[in-house]
């Protein structure tokens, strides 16, 4: 199984690496669901790591409607970070009939190809999943991070398992929100993949937004 752990911190980048993960998303001010991190951070995070590294592409936090001032921003951000030698993107952007915004997830296709795109969990707010699904895999994307229309993804779990079945192996279907050592054996046995956490304590959350690399080791020796 693929561990994905979302990282704010070098800490976390170190932690991640050290206790075997298999591949990093990097975002900043994870206390709002995630940031575009800064050129600094990237640099300095791809330094130390030996996996792969995906950036978190969202300008604000707050839905996923962007408007064109917001898209030219990520667009930019994404023009500014391709020369570093990441493994791919995480964005989403949707419209007000609550579908997927087209001309955004192509043009971000454009942009970023050849590297991999994951559609981050503005999937879980789309109308209409399972077309929403057809269409990613016709753009290219590698990947669907989501909590199965729930606050978190063990909520989520008979929802993702039937977007997992509907998908057929054609995307990943990554459950992400609320992952943790406790449950993560669930989506392992229900046939999930790769699965998304952070791995901060939650005794930690207000004041240490470090991965745990004891979290993230014995999570890592359960679900191998």
């Amino acid at each position: 199984m693929i561990i994905e752990i979302c990282a704010t911190t070098i800490n976390s980048v170190i932690n991640a690496n050290k206790a075997g993960a298999d591949r990093i998303e990097l975002c900043s001010n994870y206390n709002v669901g995630g940031l575009t991190p800064s050129t600094e951070f990237i640099k300095e995070s791809l330094k130390v790591s030996g996996i792969p590294i995906n950036i978190l592409i969202r300008p604000r936090p707050g839905n996923f409607m962007f408007n064109q001032t917001e898209i030219n921003k990520m667009k930019k951000d994404i023009i500014s970070i391709m020369g570093l030698d990441i493994n791919g993107f995480v964005v989403g952007s949707i419209n007000l009939e609550g579908e997927i915004d087209d001309n955004f997830i192509n043009d971000i296709k454009e942009l970023t190809c050849p590297l991999e795109l994951t559609f981050h969990r503005a999937f879980d707010y789309l109308n209409n999943q399972n077309s929403s699904l057809d269409k990613l895999i016709n753009i290219g994307f590698s990947r669907i991070l989501c909590s199965g229309n729930k606050n978190n993804a063990i909520q989520g779990i008979d929802n993702l398992i039937s977007l997992n079945r509907y998908s057929s192996n054609r995307i990943v279907i990554m459950p992400g929100g609320g992952v943790d050592k406790k449950n993560c054996l669930e989506f392992k046995n229900a046939g999930f993949k790769e699965i998304h956490l952070s791995g901060i304590p939650k005794s930690e959350f207000l004041y240490n937004l470090d991965s745990d690399y004891k979290t993230i080791k014995e999570i890592v020796s359960k679900t191998k």
